[in-house]
């Protein structure tokens, strides 16, 4: 159990690997740095120990963003895992919602997908580009501060500035698998949300469930349990 932050930028023990001292933010959302695979862990580690043997590995070497968001601790790889699978497969691996419970060096943590959405189910428009609906997401609040692209709805300074590149946006997988159901408007049958679609606005995106594509990816966090 990690001990109260007593400051922004105070330090705080046992938090995990990586930094001990919020470089950037506040409790309610704030940033302690990167830290390598070899500190924490790697993609293909992180699957086995789900025993998720669906789709296919990229970036498994890939750094970790370490967060904390609303009190929790929580990394991030800092670019998608996988790609080919759905989100019905992280279902029923438990990695969804945050079922599965790991450990990693000592430390439990639970696997699960990041809040796309400011409401679940999602409403808005399938394809919207930084969507009201999204305004308050862990998303939101997390991605859109450590990247280099500010879109309108941003009120808050980023903690650093990745480009999309760097956070594995214009590549394979850079359709991020998110946690919300999805009820788009415009007749679109209900599924689930994706964010990061087109890279350049960090829009929405709709999917069914059981949907298989190499452009969607597994961006997994891991919170300290």
């Amino acid at each position: 159990m990690y001990e109260i932050l007593l400051s922004n930028h105070a330090k705080i023990m046992d938090t995990g690997p990586g930094g001990k001292e919020l470089i950037a933010g506040d409790r309610q959302a704030g940033y302690f740095g990167d830290l390598t695979g070899t500190e924490f862990t790697s993609g293909n580690n992180l699957a086995s120990l789900i025993g998720l043997t669906v789709g296919t590995a990229l970036n498994t070497d890939t750094d970790w963003l370490k967060f904390m968001y609303k009190g929790r601790i929580l990394y991030v790889p800092k670019k998608p895992l996988r790609v080919d699978l759905s989100w019905s497969d992280l279902h029923q691996k438990g990695a969804v919602f945050g079922t599965a419970v790991v450990t990693i060096k000592e430390r439990q943590y639970r696997v699960r997908l990041m809040k796309g959405s400011g409401v679940d189910p999602y409403r808005g428009v399938n394809g919207g580009s930084d969507d009201p609906f999204t305004i308050g997401s862990e998303y939101n609040d997390l991605m859109y501060r450590v990247c280099s692209i500010d879109p309108p709805s941003q009120s808050l300074p980023n903690f650093v500035s990745f480009t999309p590149t760097d956070l594995g946006m214009y590549s394979s997988g850079g359709v991020q698998l998110c946690q919300d159901r999805s009820e788009p408007s415009g007749g679109v049958v209900p599924g689930i949300l994706c964010r990061g679609n087109g890279a350049t606005d960090m829009a929405t995106s709709h999917s069914p469930a059981e949907s298989y594509s190499a452009g969607r990816g597994w961006r997994p966090v891991l919170e300290v349990a």
